[in-house]
């Protein structure tokens, strides 16, 4: 176990270029100081904290006025494990607690405390507190809180919490929720024990804000009188925060011809753009084209798996136009003539696993809702994004990877606010339109509900 340790970062700008920022190693240290080092991205699809918002102890086991210790760990869990079910299937990666406090029945603390904070103990030198717990595929992710009293005449456990932070198929379950574990030793799902935990915890599994870059078309145009031609890659920063300086690889079959690199100093949050470089492209055949956003890994991002993009080419057939004005900024791709498309439509919104009709009321209260997805054309559609908004107001906006022809995906939000009285809730995939949609006009639904209050 360690530390989080250190981290010394820096970047320099040239005459219009920018280098790219990477992550410099420092020792481990028994105490945090200022930021942390990020030593190995290894890909992670999300990062994310978790906030221990406020516990309620509903039992002080002495009946008196005791100190409450309370612990806990993040923990992975191995492809085919049951989470929870023992250290064979586990691996911990962060641990750490909450001060103790004195509480008596019916106490209600508030922490705000974040996890990864300094002073946590990692196992994975990624985890730290500005850039959070990065999560990887093919690996589940759990939660463990335990409650002690401390008092001098009693040593008694208020229970376990077991929570997972991401489902089987590696959804993230953010949201903020409360919930009650067990009093014995066992594990949530194992079913040996019934008698709650004494005390209660408010969490919230929440994204950290960071960039996310993501290339999402390629554009050729012709220029007169010059045999290269402008190869433009649009992409998007996707997530909460602002991106720095960052470098596009445009590859011809996977290889960056010379001229094959574009900088950019700054992507705003939620901004989208061209980046474009002067290049001989194959006269003939086919071939296939593909940009690559921060290669280098300079910019630390919320999901290191959208950086790439592909496009078919076909020299002989490639649709050109002119080449864009200066200030020209990301439009819909230019397709190949001829390539098959993808087709991406919104087939279905789901409230607490049930398909909205606009027949069913609700209840003024928060919701589990989902987008379902689907790919209805010939072609693999690339990264994407699918924006929920309810009385047209986003209120989430989530990335996904891709999704194969003919597949359909749901892609889930928590704690969803549905108010009282008439409520129109609309989901759009890929509302910056960027991809090559063979119908970009399917790409939304609308559903109109009726709440009626709590009571």
């Amino acid at each position: 176990m360690l530390s989080l340790p250190t981290i010394a970062r820096g970047a320099s700008t040239l005459a219009l270029a920018a280098t790219l920022l990477a992550p410099v190693l420092a020792p481990s240290t028994p105490a945090l100081a200022e930021e942390p080092i990020v030593r190995d991205h290894r890909d992670p699809y999300a990062r994310v904290q978790v906030v221990i918002k406020r516990i309620t102890i509903h039992e002080d086991r002495d009946w008196g006025n005791g100190e409450i210790a309370i612990s806990f760990t993040v923990n992975s869990y191995r492809a085919g494990c049951t989470p929870f079910s023992g250290a064979a299937c586990e691996t911990r990666l962060l641990s750490g607690g909450i001060p103790e406090f004195s509480a008596s029945d019916d106490t209600v603390k508030a922490f705000d405390r974040v996890i990864p904070s300094y002073g946590d103990s990692v196992t994975d030198d990624a985890i730290s507190p500005p850039f959070g717990i990065p999560l990887r595929p093919g690996t589940q992710y759990g939660l463990s809180i335990r409650g002690d009293e401390r008092d001098p005449t009693i040593d008694d456990r208020l229970g376990f919490l077991n929570t997972l932070i991401t489902d089987k198929d590696g959804q993230v379950q953010f949201g903020t929720r409360t919930e009650r574990g067990f009093l014995n030793d066992c594990d949530l799902f194992g079913g040996c024990g019934t008698e709650q935990a004494k005390y209660s915890v408010e969490y919230e599994i929440r994204r950290v804000p960071l960039p996310d870059l993501r290339p999402v078309n390629i554009k050729i145009y012709d220029l007169p009188g010059n045999p290269k031609q402008l190869v433009c890659a649009a992409v998007q920063n996707i997530e909460t925060a602002d991106a720095g300086a960052f470098e596009v690889a445009l590859k011809v079959d996977g290889v960056v011809p010379p001229g094959g690199r574009a900088t950019a100093g700054r992507l705003a949050s939620g901004d989208a753009g061209e980046l474009c470089a002067e290049m001989a492209l194959p006269a003939t055949g086919q071939h296939q084209l593909s940009a690559v956003v921060d290669e280098a890994d300079g910019v630390i991002e919320f999901n290191e798996r959208n950086n790439a993009y592909e496009q078919a080419y076909t020299a002989p057939q490639q649709a050109t136009t002119s080449a864009p004005e200066p200030e020209a900024t990301a439009a819909k791709p230019a397709t190949p003539a001829g390539a098959a498309q993808a087709d991406l439509t919104v087939s279905a919104i789901k409230v607490n696993g049930r398909v909205l009709d606009g027949k069913a009321d609700c209840k003024d209260g928060k919701y589990a809702m989902a987008v379902v997805v689907k790919n209805a054309g010939a072609e693999k559609a690339g990264a994407f994004a699918v924006r929920l908004a309810v009385d047209g107001e986003a209120v989430a906006e989530r990335p996904v990877s891709g999704l194969e022809a003919g597949q359909e995906r749901e892609v889930r939000v928590e704690d969803v606010r549905l108010k009282k009285g008439e409520r129109k809730v609309a989901a759009i995939v890929d509302p910056m339109n960027p991809l090559a949609d063979s119908t970009p006009d399917n790409n939304e639904l609308k559903v109109t509900l009726q709440c009626k209050g709590d009571g």
